[in-house]
């Protein structure tokens, strides 16, 4: 088993994954963001990381993911990004996760030789199974990877960036912890979380049928 990541390694190693690249006009979103109540946060507006109790600052402060420095700026409520409820909350347990991260990497190592700048990949939950899938249609490929079991037997299909799916199982690989994935709409947030205070979330592709 390889070495558990504190929280705050974990923020440590991957909030540059979460952060903007610097093109979006946001310059606090190249930041991570220390709240009062001592969580961190970063995020690019389309996937972001929710660390809670990993920090003492008593007050608020934005950092950039890279360099360190303090970053004005009034970083957006993230909190409310997450939803609160949901309507299927599947779990991989911590000795399926290295299994699951190796489905993803197959996937997104497809989805980004299809496109990089776009590395779609479905999660299609079917007959009790929940599955990472890749359908090029002009290449005629299809391509499907096991991530677990699914408690539930309905019938549903998810569409986001593969890449970003890789890295949020690879954080919870590092905490070495198990991972429940939530679920509301098809259109709505997707929650990575564990019981120790890390949330990811995942914001789907909207795909013309």
């Amino acid at each position: 088993m390889s070495k558990t990541l504190s929280k705050a390694e974990i923020v440590s190693k991957f909030a540059k994954q979460f952060a903007s690249s610097g093109n979006t006009g946001r310059p606090v979103l190249e930041g991570i963001h220390y709240g009062t109540d001592g969580t961190a946060f970063v995020t690019n507006a389309h996937f972001g990381l929710r660390v809670s109790n990993v920090h003492s600052f008593q007050q608020s402060v934005t950092l950039h993911a890279k360099s360190g420095q303090p970053i004005e700026g009034i970083y957006p409520d993230f909190s409310k990004v997450f939803p609160t409820d949901f309507h299927e909350e599947i779990e991989i347990l911590q000795a399926g996760v290295p299994d699951a991260l190796l489905a993803a990497q197959c996937i997104a190592l497809v989805a980004s030789k299809l496109s990089k700048k776009a590395p779609i990949a479905g999660m299609e939950i079917i007959d009790g199974e929940i599955n990472l899938t890749i359908e090029n249609k002009p290449n005629g490929m299809e391509m499907t990877a096991k991530l677990g079991e699914a408690p539930v037997r309905s019938r549903s299909l998810r569409m986001f960036n593969a890449e970003y799916f890789l890295t949020a199982l690879s954080v919870f690989d590092a905490a070495n912890s198990s991972v429940t994935i939530k679920l509301r709409g098809p259109l709505d947030p997707i929650v990575l979380s564990n019981n120790n205070g890390i949330d990811i979330l995942i914001l789907p592709f909207r795909v013309a049928a």
